[in-house]
């Protein structure tokens, strides 16, 4: 029922029994019409109950089935948040998987504290293995399983000084090995991976010359060297040099691929 017939029966009904309240304080009404005045009220009392009774319950249903709605809405967006959530993580989780999955080549620099000499550690590996390597060595500190798998370089407080991302960083770095051989006859390798590398003393690179001279080491035979001068012009690397050398000789191996079309792409932070 609406709210203008409502408010009509109220005033009706209060209209009546004021009606019946001067007329009785006048005494101008019998008891009989009195009675009858009070029971016409009576049922328009009855009536208005009924219809207000009547009124709250359509109210409660339209309430009723307002909050059910409510709330199913409220679950269906709920259901297509969690589904879109859910979705957004698990993306972002395949992209933090895929980005820890990533091989790099990390150059880093020390000093060897045996021999005193220049090292680089040539590190190949996935970038979640990267960034505990980085981490460690920020700390200062290794645990024995990971000095056993990476070895004591970590504590001789390495510096990073090149990071390059790239599909197969082990073909990378053996092609670098390949396309630089007289700069490589002028180090030793330190690890059976050869992936760690001591720069030889000019003294040492020439001795290490004699020795394959008089031994015919046939890689003399490759590299075409003439005499003592050509060896040092070709394959000495001073510690100043060290750094610029890796970084030109790396990039350098990334145009020749890029050059060749190869199937190795990669990328320079």
């Amino acid at each position: 029922m609406s709210t203008e017939l409502i408010n009509l029966f109220e005033i009706i009904i209060s209209n009546s029994r004021a009606f019946v309240q001067r007329t009785a304080e006048s005494e101008t009404m019998t008891e009989i019409q009195l009675e009858n005045e009070n029971v016409k009220i009576q049922q328009l009392t009855n009536e208005y109950d009924e219809i207000m009774k009547k009124n709250n319950e359509m109210k409660y249903l339209r309430d009723s089935t307002n909050e059910h709605a409510l709330k199913d809405i409220t679950n269906r967006v709920n259901v297509t948040t969690n589904k879109k959530d859910t979705q957004a993580y698990k993306k972002e989780k395949d992209k933090l998987r895929d980005a820890n999955k990533q091989h790099y080549i990390v150059c880093y620099e020390y000093a060897c504290a045996i021999s005193g000499r220049k090292r680089v550690r040539i590190a190949r590996n996935q970038w979640i293995s990267i960034r505990t390597l980085d981490r460690m060595i920020k700390a200062r500190h290794a645990s024995s399983a990971m000095l056993q798998k990476y070895g004591d370089w970590l504590l001789q407080r390495p510096v990073k000084f090149l990071q390059i991302k790239c599909p197969n960083s082990i073909e990378l770095w053996n092609l670098v090995r390949e396309l630089y051989p007289h700069k490589f006859y002028g180090f030793i390798f330190t690890n059976k991976s050869c992936a760690e590398i001591e720069l030889l003393s000019r003294d040492q690179l020439l001795e290490k010359y004699h020795q394959d001279l008089k031994f015919e080491n046939p890689i003399l035979q490759k590299l075409q060297l003439k005499g003592n001068q050509d060896v040092l012009e070709k394959c000495f690397t001073s510690d100043e040099e060290c750094k610029d050398l890796f970084t030109r000789i790396i990039n350098s191996t990334i145009d020749y691929i890029e050059d060749k079309n190869l199937l190795m792409k990669v990328k320079q932070f």
